[in-house]
């Protein structure tokens, strides 16, 4: 059951993109949907399982992401520009989706502190990513 955790990670940004288009609010939407996969991720025994899937989660979810601005790369510039901002884009997602796996070690209910965090990471993410380009 714990294995198809990364697999709806890959299919979630196909299924988010077009939400996303209607409410350009990626940062709230992105972290909502990490936080809804990251409740079935704290029924795992042992939390090195959780970080060890989430970590994979994250990677698999920018890979996917990636795949949607492969399509339109006249938006990100070239590939070199894609490269860049797969490996920052990994960096954000894995550690948002860390923060909001470590908000629920204390006690569940601590999520949505962690995901507003993490709404907050996204954000300023996307702002300064906007900046350089």
């Amino acid at each position: 059951m714990y294995f198809l955790i990364p697999l709806v990670a890959a299919i979630a940004p196909f299924v988010i993109w077009p939400i996303e288009l209607l409410l350009p609010f990626p940062y709230i939407i992105e972290e909502i949907v990490k936080g809804i996969l990251i409740v079935f991720v704290i029924d795992l025994p042992g939390r090195t399982s959780q970080v060890k899937i989430v970590l994979a989660s994250a990677a698999i979810f920018t890979l996917s992401e990636t795949v949607l601005y492969i399509l339109n790369i006249s938006l990100v510039g070239d590939f070199s520009t894609l490269l860049i901002r797969f490996i920052l884009t990994n960096i954000m997602h894995s550690l948002t989706m860390l923060i909001i796996l470590i908000s629920t070690f204390k006690h569940k209910w601590f999520m949505s502190i962690g995901v507003a965090a993490a709404i907050l990471i996204h954000y300023f993410f996307n702002l300064t990513v906007g900046l350089i380009n």
